[in-house]
Parts: C-alpha cells; sequence; structure tokens
C-alpha cells in the first residue's frame, strides 16, 4: 500500500507547488501594480516606478506647408530652399507659374476699356433720346397749335359764308380738311414720340455698367491670386522634406506638401502612458529619456503637461496625411521638458525613446 501511496501524493505535491508559485507572482505584480502605502496620488510623492515609450517631437509638431491658393492649379517655376536649410518668417520658399493670370488680367483690362466706350456711347444715346423727345414734343405743340388757329379762321369763315360776305363752300371745306390733316400729322407725330420714349438706350446703359462690375471683379480676383505667386514660410525653422520641385504641379490630387517645416524651438517627448499607470504621473515629475537601443544615450527631465483624456495614439505624420495606424488602444500622452546642453547626446525629431518616471 506504501508504494502505491506514495505513487499518488507526489502529483498531488506537484500540482500544490504550482498553485503556490501562481498564486505568489499574482500577489507579487499586483504589489507592483499598487501605489506604495505611503504614496500619495496628486502630492509630492508618487507611486512606484513608471516605464514606458515616446518620440521626440516639437510641441507645435511639424509644419505641412503647401500653396496658399491651394487645392486651385499652381506650376512651380523656381525652388529657392533645399532640405535642411534654415527659413525664416516670410522668406520666399517658391515661385509659381503666373502667365495664365496675367493673361487673364490684360484679357479683363481690354474688355473693360470697351465696356467704358460702350457705357459712354449708351450715356450719349440717353442725351441724344432726350433731346429728340423734347423736339418731337415742341412738333406736336406746334401743329396743335397749328389746329386751334385752324379751327379759328374755320369759325370766321363760316360766319361770313352765313352773312353771304364772299366766303364759298369750296373755302369751308379747305379748312376742315386743313384741320383733319393737322390732326393726322399729331398723331403721326404722337406715335413716332412714343416709339422714341421706347428706345431701349438705358437698358442698354444697365448692361454695360453691369457688365463693367463682372469684369473689374474678375479682374480683382486675378490679382488676389498674383499675392499668392510666391510662397512664404509662416514660421522660423528648419526644412525637413521637400517635396515640390521646377515643373511640379499642385492641384486636387496632390496629397504631399512643398515642404514639412520644423519649426524653430526645443524638443519636447511625447510619453504615451497606459491608462492602469496613468494615476502615478504628477506635474513636475523628474524623468529619465534613454535611446531605445541605447541606454548609455540618457537625458533628463520633467513632466510639463498632463491631460485630462485618454486618446488614441497621435499616428506620426510626414506628410498630408498619417502613417497608417492600426493600434486602437487608448493613452495619456504626457508632455516631457528635456534638459539639453552641450554635453548631452543629441535628440533628434521623431527619435523613439524609453521613458522612466520618478528617476
Amino acid at each position: 500500500m506504501r508504494p502505491m501511496f506514495r505513487r499518488l501524493m507526489m502529483p498531488l505535491t506537484v500540482l500544490s507547488g504550482g498553485i503556490l508559485g501562481v498564486t505568489l507572482l499574482a500577489a507579487a505584480r499586483t504589489t507592483d501594480r499598487m501605489p506604495s502605502p505611503t504614496s500619495e496620488v496628486g502630492g509630492n510623492e508618487v507611486g512606484p516606478r513608471v516605464v514606458t515609450y515616446g518620440y521626440a517631437d516639437v510641441r507645435e509638431g511639424l509644419i505641412s506647408v503647401f500653396p496658399k491658393d491651394f487645392p486651385n492649379p499652381a506650376e512651380v517655376t523656381e525652388v529657392l530652399v533645399k532640405e535642411g536649410d534654415t527659413v525664416t518668417k516670410g522668406q520666399v520658399l517658391m515661385r509659381f507659374n503666373t502667365e495664365l493670370t496675367k493673361l487673364r488680367i490684360d484679357s479683363a483690362k481690354a474688355g473693360l476699356a470697351q465696356v467704358e466706350a460702350g457705357i459712354k456711347a449708351a450715356q450719349t444715346a440717353i442725351d441724344s433720346q432726350k433731346f429728340a423727345v423734347e423736339a418731337q414734343q415742341a412738333v406736336i405743340e406746334g401743329k396743335a397749335e397749328g389746329v386751334k388757329a385752324a379751327e379759328i379762321e374755320l369759325a370766321q369763315a363760316q360766319k361770313e359764308f352765313d352773312r353771304k360776305n364772299g366766303v364759298s363752300q369750296f373755302d369751308l371745306d379747305r379748312l376742315k380738311a386743313k384741320i383733319a390733316g393737322l390732326r393726322k400729322e399729331i398723331v403721326a407725330e404722337q406715335n413716332r414720340l412714343e416709339v422714341m420714349k421706347m428706345l431701349p438706350v438705358a437698358s442698354k446703359l444697365e448692361d454695360a455698367k453691369g457688365s463693367k462690375g463682372a469684369l473689374e471683379a474678375q479682374i480683382k480676383v486675378a490679382e488676389y491670386g498674383m499675392k499668392f505667386a510666391e510662397l512664404k514660410s509662416e514660421y522660423d525653422g528648419v526644412i525637413l522634406r521637400q517635396n515640390a520641385h521646377a515643373g511640379t504641379t499642385f492641384g486636387l490630387q496632390t496629397r504631399s506638401p512643398a515642404f514639412l517645416i520644423q519649426p524653430k524651438g526645443p524638443l519636447i517627448v511625447r510619453a504615451e502612458v497606459e491608462q492602469e499607470f496613468a494615476y502615478r504621473l504628477v506635474k513636475d515629475m523628474p524623468v529619465a529619456v534613454y535611446n531605445e537601443f541605447m541606454t548609455t544615450m540618457k537625458w533628463t527631465g520633467k513632466v510639463v503637461s498632463i491631460p485630462d483624456a485618454f486618446m488614441p495614439k497621435r499616428p506620426l505624420t510626414f506628410g498630408s496625411e498619417p502613417l497608417l495606424n492600426t493600434d486602437n488602444s487608448r493613452v495619456m500622452e504626457c508632455i516631457i521638458q528635456v534638459d539639453v546642453d552641450k554635453d548631452s547626446p543629441k535628440l533628434r525629431l521623431g527619435q523613439k525613446v524609453r521613458v522612466e518616471f520618478g528617476k
């Protein structure tokens, strides 16, 4: 019975030892993740050391530079800087082809000159119409006076005819025919007056003024576009990447910026902290920063910014669009101010680093 008992006890002993080991390991991990009993989160003391990764960056991020009127078509004619050059705010980086814009301005100005001549002609026609209408009205009034005079003459002749004082029926008929003829002439002159008033000289002037306004707007738009004949830097910094050369055309299909500029200023480290360790960090907490693969390259610094949100990891961008980022985890991105002096190793933009908080 004893050999069989021993064979049964040995597996049980091994199993019990394994369970005990797993329990102790889990307890050790739990202890490591919880703040120490003397730690006060958010106070002068902090919890156990936190190690994470991050990368060197500038606070503003890289600047993608496109033509000012992008995505309107623009052809590069001259590039005045290259990768690695230091640039200042307001410095001309490149120039664009402006021949088409100049032709549009010249064409609009020529059309404007013609329209202005048309406006003068239309105004002259309006003045002429006014004088013609006034003259026609005078003609009508003159003929109306002739009718009145003929009617007076007819009345006098009728009296003389009734008295048989030398006026014949023929004389009366002649006067009546004269009056009828004058009245017909008045009607004809009145019709001519209405035709004069209906001439569209005023509408031609309004059309010409409308055309003038449209051409002036075209000139303003084209002259405004000439302001973009040169691309100027809006920052002091360094040209990190140049994607445009003489002959490059920008348009709707363009995805890459003309330049990537690193703005002037000190580098910072964006440290990505997982949610389970975030409570251990406080502002001004000392930090040690190491190159990812070479721990002999070391910098010191402190936490200067702790956000109030956990966000998806910031994708690296080297153009107008971020690189593919399939990591959906959310982190707290802390900003680390790095102390760099003449004796420190060189810290470069985009350099991946290991960050140890609380050192």
